[in-house]
């Protein structure tokens, strides 16, 4: 709406101001409930001023005048905006409303951009001369059934300001709150009320009051006040809460429930008492940052504890969005070139100058780190990946060394380990990637800088094995899995990292299923050398540490904890699976690796534990591969696991399905031979499965026929009778295997 400076007197009146252009409009009125055409003029919003004497200051009234046409002195129309009239407009070119005198009246605008002007000349009227009067926009709906209305302008009912507050004017004040989020017009209008008014203040005062008096309702009522105000969704109205004079006494208020009127919570107690106070290990200059950081927190507190009940998706929405912002501008404070906030940081941690740091302060630092990592976390991916990377490259590592190689604190370490799980989800080339650029920078200073490239797995392997913290040992687990994974390594094929070991591990097993496990990859051959120069360390430097209590014969398996036995027969599985053979193979039948396992499936170990070594046994004899196959059967590796089977026999639970799982598996690969020409024994396919049943049913045939319930075993048993009958000169009851020579694993044929 133009200022005051901008009004045209007109010519014809010198009392009359001008607010808007001239604009074509047809002028309708009902009549018989028919809308008649009364002519087609110019339209312009009109003030008239009246003066006189008594009054201070001149009367202003508002009008709609229409001039005909063709004749500019012909009035078509001319209607006051006064009292409590409703303006409509519908559409983009009507404004349709009743005059006090119950005339229906109607303006067709020509174009669109005529109704807008009237339309702002109605809202100028309505904050400056005629309060009462309102404007409505009204649309169709996309059904064309109904109508929505919005409201552009008009009358706000507001609570009171008034210092003292009473319980009416409270109740009053929720009733009116709840009412005005309805329409975005009523919301903003109340928005600028709370700021301008400092209803917050006045809120306050009545808390305090109301409290010191045991005004048990008004307290209810000024708890739901302050909920209905976060509904709102603003962010002037949110900062005001949380900023250092009222968010002590928001959250007091929000103490109170009416879900809960005979008791109270103590939020202020905590913030009191238990608080982490905000310390500076290194100063902050910038002075809006550590508002933010104090503003994240107190936000964070109202999300997750105060209004945790309370909050809908969309309030939820809002102050998450909010955090992020506020979590954006620290995370750029962190990175920011002049500022060496992080170098300090790390600097106690690899600098001998800093040899004098206290341990406290070192604790200090590696909080400080962890808080750094999850304030990152609702970045988006580009973001949160050029922020590890700026702390990797920072000495990150170093930090997490010392965290795990010399501090006893268990919840410090504990911290160190999310920091490490966040890189790892997040991105597992991350960490080989900078290693790398650090790897290619140094190489000429230190020809062996590639063996420092184990310190994370190493790391890792020492928390599982020793740590007594069972959170702790599941960390470092998953972040093994994580760093052992080939396909997280080279592609992730596999997004979702929630998925389970075994999930994983079974996704692994199709891809193998689906091609060559040997043949190479043309289009990934640089990343392939890179996996299997990563592998080769990785069995050299930390698998002998990792397999220890199964490579060393004198261990005896009954003296370590068996979920950890678990953990380790999971990780071993995920080598099988995962890793080359050519690499994986070797270190696991040159260490025996394949007995100790096989020895976990005894009934003297939990039932969760066995099982985990029968499907770990499936897998490698489902790899088809030859030297593995002989392997077992040279080594009879198969008694353990009929030896469940005969347990199970007879009972319907876990165990004995897992068995017969492994049975069907292999009479479904049997079937698959029988489609094949059977003289074509030196097929590696039918060599091996056909021999491994021929292994089978030889030594537990008997086992086999007392499974009289499913028809698999007895398909099995048909399949050796008939090859038996074929190949009389088979012998399926001696094998041999050299223990020393892994290359050249046979069974007699």
């Amino acid at each position: 709406m133009p200022e005051s400076s901008n009004m045209q007197h007109s010519p014809n009146d010198s009392k009359n101001l001008v607010y808007t252009d001239k604009k074509r409009v047809k002028v309708y009125v009902l009549e018989n409930n028919e809308w008649k055409d009364t002519g087609t003029g110019f339209c312009q919003g009109v003030v008239e001023e009246q003066t006189d004497a008594d009054l201070q200051f001149p009367k202003k009234q508002a009008y709609l005048l229409v001039v005909d046409e063709d004749a500019d002195d012909q009035v078509l129309l001319k209607s006051r905006l006064e009292r409590n009239i409703e303006y409509q407009r519908q559409e983009e070119t009507l404004i349709v409303w009743k005059d006090l005198n119950g005339q229906d009246i109607a303006l067709s605008f020509e174009e669109s951009v005529g109704c807008d002007s009237l339309c702002e000349y109605i809202c100028f009227v309505q904050k400056n001369i005629e309060t009462r009067i309102s404007l409505v926009a009204v649309r169709s709906t996309d059904d064309g059934i109904g109508s929505v209305h919005e409201i552009i302008t008009g009358p706000v009912n507001l609570p009171s300001n008034e210092e003292n507050q009473t319980e009416d004017s409270l109740l009053e004040a929720l009733k009116i709150l709840n009412e005005n989020t309805s329409f975005d017009y009523l919301r903003n209008e109340t928005i600028q009320f709370v700021i301008n008014d400092h209803y917050l203040s006045i809120l306050i005062k009545s808390f305090n009051q109301s409290e010191r008096s045991k005004l048990y309702r008004n307290l209810l009522l000024l708890s739901n006040i302050i909920k209905t105000l976060i509904l709102f969704n603003s962010k002037e109205i949110v900062e005001e809460m949380i900023n250092e004079e009222n968010f002590l006494s928001i959250c007091g208020i929000l103490e109170y429930d009416t879900e809960f009127p005979k008791s109270k919570l103590n939020h202020r107690q905590y913030l009191n008492d238990k608080e982490p106070k905000f310390k500076e290990m290194v100063p902050i200059s910038d002075q809006s940052i550590k508002l933010m950081i104090t503003q994240n927190f107190r936000l964070q507190f109202l999300k997750d504890v105060v209004l945790v009940r309370f909050l809908d998706d969309q309030s939820f929405t809002f102050i998450s969005d909010l955090m992020l912002s506020y979590q954006n501008s620290i995370i750029d404070f962190l990175q920011e070139d002049g500022n060496n906030f992080i170098n300090q940081v790390i600097s106690m941690y690899t600098s001998e100058e800093n040899s004098n740091i206290t341990p406290d302060k070192r604790r200090d630092g590696i909080k400080l780190l962890h808080e750094c990592v999850q304030l990152s976390q609702n970045l988006n991916s580009i973001e949160k990946t050029l922020f590890y990377k700026f702390l990797i490259k920072k000495g990150l590592f170093q930090v997490i060394q010392f965290a795990f190689n010399m501090e006893t604190n268990n919840d410090v370490r504990i911290l160190a380990t999310h920091i490490i799980v966040g890189l790892i989800e997040h991105d597992i080339q991350l960490i080989q990637s900078v290693q790398n650029d650090e790897v290619s920078s140094l190489k000429d200073q230190n020809a062996n800088i590639q063996s420092t490239d184990m310190s994370l797995l190493l790391i890792l392997t020492k928390i599982l094995l020793t740590d007594k913290s069972p959170g702790l040992r599941e960390q470092s687990f998953q972040a093994l899995v994580s760093l052992l994974d080939p396909e997280d390594y080279i592609v992730d094929d596999f997004q979702n990292h929630d998925d389970s070991i075994d999930t994983r591990i079974d996704n692994m097993l199709q891809i193998q299923n689906g091609k060559n496990r040997d043949e190479p990859d043309t289009d990934r051959n640089s990343e392939r050398f890179q996996l299997a120069e990563y592998l080769q360390r990785f069995y050299k430097q930390v698998a002998p540490t990792l397999f220890h209590c199964f490579i060393d014969k004198s261990v005896n398996l009954h003296s370590y904890d068996q979920q950890l036995l678990i953990k380790l027969v999971k990780l071993l599985n995920l080598m099988i699976q995962g890793h080359e053979a050519s690499i994986s193979r070797r270190f696991i039948l040159e260490n025996g690796i394949l007995i100790k396992l096989i020895s976990l499936a005894s009934n003297t170990y939990i039932l969760q534990l066995r099982l985990a070594a029968v499907r770990c046994f499936k897998n490698v004899v489902f790899l088809n591969d030859d030297f593995y196959l002989r392997y077992l059967i040279g080594k009879n590796l198969f008694d353990p696991v009929f030896q469940v089977f005969k347990e199970n026999l007879h009972e319907d639970n876990i165990a004995n399905s897992t068995i017969l799982d492994f049975l069907k598996s292999l009479n479904a690969e049997l079937k698959v031979v029988e489609d094949e020409d059977r003289s074509l024994i030196g097929n590696k396919s039918s060599r091996n499965f056909l021999l491994l049943n021929k292994y089978i049913c030889g030594r537990y045939g008997d086992l086999l026929q007392s499974a009289n319930y499913v028809t698999f075993t007895q398909e099995m048993m048909d399949t050796y009778n008939e090859e038996m009958q074929r190949l009389p000169s088979i012998s399926t009851t001696e094998t041999s295997f050299d223990e020393n020579d892994n290359t050249t694993l046979e069974v007699e044929v």
